[in-house]
């Protein structure tokens, strides 16, 4: 297992912004989803869970790589 770097403080790898995403269609998988993200900057990783929120509706997780002002608005 590589050796993570947690200096930012919150437990997550330094270099890593992970954001949450709701109301993701339900025949959307997680390709799907990465390729719809990676307009915004480079994804290194997607989850979508199996559960969904208190309205029913999907959600889940993107996570990006971080180095300062990487990630672009739409």
């Amino acid at each position: 297992m590589e050796d993570q770097n947690t200096e930012n403080g919150g437990g997550f790898p330094a270099g890593v912004a992970k954001f949450v995403v709701g109301n993701i269609p339900d025949r959307a998988s997680s390709k799907e989803t990465e390729e719809t993200f990676k307009v915004y900057g480079e994804v290194i990783g997607v989850y979508v869970a199996k559960k969904r929120d208190k309205m029913g509706n999907r959600f889940g997780f993107v996570s990006f790589s971080w180095g300062g002002d990487q990630i672009r608005s739409g």
